[in-house]
């Protein structure tokens, strides 16, 4: 089966609120016509601030599919600690790419592949 289409992009951020704060979280959504799709995210770069600790995060937090049963299916991932960071399924329609950074900036990467 020959790719049909290959796509990819980069999310950064920064943090530097100083005191308490759980840093920032943002999504990218990608819609796409329902395919079989692979779906690869990294984190490139994190950068600390001298406020404490930081961190950064990103990963693939939900996604959309059919089932056996043609039904919709969700599949969500509850917070950072769950992401995943590949997916490999047939029939997908929507994929969410999520990243985190507390105290400090962050740049990740995320590449997909579509068949049809």
């Amino acid at each position: 089966m020959p790719i049909f289409s290959e796509n990819g992009g980069w999310l950064a951020a920064a943090h530097t609120e100083p005191g308490y704060t759980s840093g920032i979280s943002f999504t990218s959504d990608l819609h796409i016509l329902e395919a079989s799709v692979a779906v690869h995210v990294g984190l490139s770069r994190f950068s600390g601030t001298i406020d404490g600790p930081g961190g950064a995060s990103i990963g693939i937090s939900q996604y959309v599919f059919k089932d056996e049963e043609n039904q919709l299916q969700v599949r969500s991932f509850a917070d950072e600690s769950e992401w995943v960071t590949a997916l490999y399924r047939d029939r997908v329609s929507f994929v969410s790419i999520s990243a985190h950074v507390h105290r400090g900036e962050m740049k990740g990467w995320w590449f997909m592949q579509v068949w049809v």
